[in-house]
């Protein structure tokens, strides 16, 4: 083969020689992408771990808030609740003396004009958060008498409830002032310590 077709035939083998150099790189690269060990695909792992991570933390990172706002909300209604525990602790001594409360509304009773037939203390009730004192009270007297009687007693400091109240006549119904009788039970309390005083001090002293 003389020299000038030689020349001839390597430049038409040219173009294909660069395609399948060109192929050859091209399937090499795809190679170094897809092989995990590859330094390219190290980073790209690296790179997806660092997403993982950054979605991670953000997620974190709203449950956290989710939470602060969770409590302050529920610091807010402990408050409120030391408030309401307070005023009705202001209601409830720490103990009742039966002999004195006896006597308290057996002079309220007076003053109102009833004639006091009997009063007597029942057996305490211990509830959750304080003792309960029941008296069962009966006397008489014209319904003016009886409603002032009441007014006094709702009117006291001490935190007084009436239960079981029961009224008839026993005069004439054609009287001015009919002439009443009453069976009443009245309740005091005293109130017991609990847990919730330690969360109102907890509260308090965390608010200084």
């Amino acid at each position: 083969m003389d020299a000038t077709r030689l020349l001839s035939l390597l430049g038409a083998l040219a173009p294909v020689a660069a395609i399948i150099a060109s192929g050859l790189q091209y399937f090499d690269f795809k190679g170094f992408q897809s092989e995990p060990t590859s330094e390219y695909g190290m980073r790209v792992a690296e790179l997806n771990q660092a997403k993982s991570e950054i979605s991670t933390l953000e997620k974190k990172n709203l449950e956290m808030q989710e939470f602060v706002k969770a409590l302050d909300q529920k610091k807010t209604e402990v408050s409120e609740l030391s408030g309401k525990l307070f005023e009705l602790k202001s209601s409830m001594s720490d103990r009742v003396d039966v002999a004195e409360f006896t006597r308290t509304i057996f002079t309220e009773a007076k003053k109102s004009g009833l004639e006091v037939q009997s009063i007597r203390p029942q057996a305490k009730v211990d509830k959750e958060f304080y003792r309960e004192f029941p008296f069962e009270l009966k006397f008489r007297g014209v319904y003016p008498q009886v409603f002032t009687f009441v007014n006094r007693i709702s009117s006291m400091q001490r935190l007084i409830r009436i239960d079981e109240f029961n009224l008839r006549p026993v005069s004439s119904s054609k009287l001015q002032f009919v002439q009443l009788e009453a069976d009443l039970e009245l309740k005091t309390y005293s109130y017991l310590g609990s847990q919730a005083d330690q969360i109102a001090d907890q509260t308090k002293g965390a608010g200084k």
